[in-house]
């Protein structure tokens, strides 16, 4: 079957493709579970055709995921379950449900909701108001009442344009199934990326905002060395960083998956500043190659690729740093005058011809 499609990131499949990776069944199941774009039901499939075509295997107890025997079994008590949830999500019992528009790609953020008394009426009006030029997705929430002290209140649906369900954050009470339903988030997995230090990435689902990766997750220590220049670690980093390869590998979920690397961000007191840590992504399967044109502040990323990557010295960075900060600020304040005064008036004194 072609796991491949449930892959997120474009440039992270093709490189999959291009070596012709072979999935083991575990991260078959995972990729398609961790696929935001497909729905359920191609999930369901996907996972039955799994059952049906990939060896049954097993998973140790992690921290955060109880031991699975049989992993088969596990799919179809997965399935069953989901099935389960969005059939009690669309019980309208003492409660009543909204629709909301979500922004990830611009904004990230929730607007305007109306409210229902019916899912199949609240779904109706979410595909009636997408825009999919704004929108990736409409979340319908069901606010419940009469529930006792301490129980979850709302629970929510993610569907694409079409209406289709995409995933759920529902209540689950059974201990058990409550188990089954955090399984894959308690996973985490090493796949082959093609990515380096100094790469200009960004998030697939934010792609006009650049960054530059300094590290991945799954690079232990001499990858570290091979990758970074000797000023972007420690010999203490690296002993540290290979207890944490144990700790991950071992016992790591989906909230170690994780990427670093250098990004820009601005202040209208302190001006432009650098900044390294985790990337603000869901994981490093997130990452793609960044692939508009770096402009305004972002062309200081530019310098930091290269410095990493051992193509600037010293010199060269501190002077083209300052260079460009000048630029911006000079393309700044010349915005502003022509705004306010013309083209025409600046031009007279020879700032902008």
């Amino acid at each position: 079957m072609d796991i491949y499609k449930f892959v997120v990131s474009n440039s992270i499949r093709n490189y999959l493709k291009r070596i012709n990776y072979k999935f083991s069944t575990q991260e078959a199941a995972f990729l398609v579970w961790y696929c935001e774009t497909a729905t359920l039901e191609e999930k369901f499939g996907a996972w039955e055709e799994i059952i049906n075509t990939m060896p049954n295997c097993s998973m140790q107890e992690r921290i955060d995921m109880e031991a699975i025997p049989d992993f088969h079994k596990f799919l179809i008590d997965y399935i069953k379950l989901q099935k389960k949830l969005l059939n009690k999500f669309k019980t309208a019992e003492k409660s009543i449900y909204s629709c909301e528009m979500y922004q990830r790609k611009y904004t990230g953020i929730h607007y305007e909701y109306k409210v229902f008394n019916q899912y199949d009426e609240c779904v109706a009006y979410g595909i009636k108001e997408f825009d999919s030029e704004l929108c990736d997705r409409a979340v319908i929430t069901k606010h419940k009442w009469g529930c006792k002290e301490g129980e979850r209140q709302d629970e929510k649906c993610y569907i694409n344009s079409s209406g289709a369900v995409l995933s759920m954050d529902c209540m689950v009470k059974n201990v058990q199934e409550r188990k089954i339903n955090a399984a894959f988030d308690g996973m985490w997995f090493d796949f082959p990326t093609p990515f380096h230090a100094g790469d200009i990435v960004c998030s697939h689902y934010k792609q006009a905002e650049p960054y530059v990766l300094t590290g991945i997750c799954t690079w232990n220590a001499s990858r570290i060395k091979q990758e970074l220049p000797k000023t972007e670690y420690t010999e203490r980093y690296l002993s540290m960083r290979g207890e944490i390869q144990k700790r991950i590998y071992k016992d790591g979920d989906t909230s170690d998956m994780e990427c670093r690397g250098y990004g820009i961000s601005m202040d209208e007191c302190v001006g432009i500043s650098v900044w390294k840590e985790i990337l603000p992504m869901r994981s490093y399967l997130d990452l793609e190659y960044y692939s508009l044109s770096l402009s305004g502040t972002n062309d200081v990323l530019a310098l930091i690729s290269g410095t990493l990557r051992g193509e600037y010295n010293i010199e060269f960075l501190l002077n083209a740093y300052s260079m460009l900060i000048f630029k911006n600020s000079f393309e700044k304040k010349l915005m502003e005058l022509q705004t306010n005064f013309g083209k025409d008036q600046v031009a007279d004194i020879g700032i902008f011809k």
